[in-house]
């Protein structure tokens, strides 16, 4: 049943962009309509002209549909990747997972994201966050903590099934940032 509906709706769709082809045609008066209704009188009473131009229809739809499916994918963002996760295949966006890592990282005074990398192999995610740090007293468990809130919300976006390498890298140690938090304690 659900192919014949398939069909249905192509050959629908066919037919509202052959009557609006006519149309337009006609309202540009490229073809007038009687001329138009002559010509469809001459391939109706031709077997050969109407068989030909049912094999020329097919090429055109042929053609459409090919130029449709690279539009499609011209269209579709770069950065966009499918995994397969518990609730099946998820197609996700390596922006947004950027996204999350920024937030995550902005309720941590001490820490400034300078540069977060995504990509994906299979069903794998990884995900690089290059940051700055203001502080020198325990780097390591402030890390460790910001690690597993990120690795926590990155799994509940994903799901389980899905495998995140998560890598922090401290780039900076800056003294600025110590600055600034020290005026706005004042």
């Amino acid at each position: 049943m659900k192919v014949f509906l398939i069909v249905v709706y192509i050959l629908t769709i066919f037919a509202f962009l052959t009557i609006g082809s006519l149309m337009l045609i006609v309202s540009l008066h490229v073809l007038s309509m009687e001329d138009a209704l002559v010509k469809l009188e001459q391939l109706y009473d031709s077997a050969w002209q109407s068989t030909r131009l049912g094999f020329a229809g097919v090429a055109f739809i042929f053609l459409g549909l090919v130029f449709a499916k690279v539009l499609i994918k011209l269209t579709r963002p770069s950065d966009d990747v499918m995994l397969f996760g518990k609730w099946g295949y998820i197609n996700l966006s390596l922006k947004a997972i950027e996204n999350l890592s920024r937030k995550t990282f902005r309720k941590f005074e001490f820490l400034r994201v300078v540069n977060v990398k995504t990509s994906s192999t299979g069903n794998q995610v990884k995900v690089d966050v290059n940051i700055t740090v203001s502080i020198t007293e325990n780097i390591a468990a402030l890390l460790q903590v910001a690690q597993k809130e990120l690795g926590e919300k990155l799994e509940r976006m994903l799901g389980e099934q899905i495998e995140v390498s998560l890598s922090i890298n401290i780039i900076n140690i800056s003294e600025q940032l110590k600055k600034n938090e020290v005026v706005l304690n004042h």
